[in-house]
């Protein structure tokens, strides 16, 4: 008599790094953003490391300066808490960001910095609203990036 197999339910782990654009930090801590429920909801499940660069911290602190004055504070708070790293940029990363601003048309600095970083540690999952620019994005070796934001609820 043979025992009986057990089933395996495999559930979608998130990457153990992820970068973070923008958008989504912005939406996480300003509660007017149409998106906060989807970054809250993201947040409460994920246990890994949170990567950006100072680009998208600036982003986001023009951003909340205009719509929440106490977000930068809860921004630079989740710097100094290390919920949120931030990734340093050398002379051959800006050198990498130029080049890559002049293959997309329309690509920013905070994108260029994320597609840079994430190249250089190895990662290329990320979470962001702006799902066509990093659906075109590629590595020098033509890798594609993963975006980890929850669809809408």
């Amino acid at each position: 008599m043979s025992l009986p197999r057990r089933r395996r339910w495999f559930v979608e782990s998130l990457p153990r790094n992820i970068l973070a654009d923008t958008s989504p930090l912005f939406a996480l801590i300003h509660a007017g953003d149409p998106d906060h429920a989807r970054a809250v909801q993201f947040a409460g499940t994920y246990t890994g490391l949170l990567i950006t660069t100072w680009p998208v911290v600036t982003e986001v602190a023009y951003l909340l300066d205009k719509y929440d004055r106490r977000g930068v504070e809860k921004l630079l708070g989740m710097v100094l808490d290390g919920q949120l790293l931030v990734a340093d940029l050398d002379s051959r990363d800006v050198e990498y960001m130029r080049r890559l601003t002049a293959r997309y048309d329309g690509m920013d600095l905070a994108d260029a910095s994320l597609v840079t970083v994430g190249e250089r540690l190895g990662f290329l999952d990320v979470i962001t609203l702006d799902r066509h620019d990093f659906s075109r994005y590629r590595t020098r070796n033509r890798r594609a990036f993963t975006n980890h934001f929850p669809a809408h609820l």
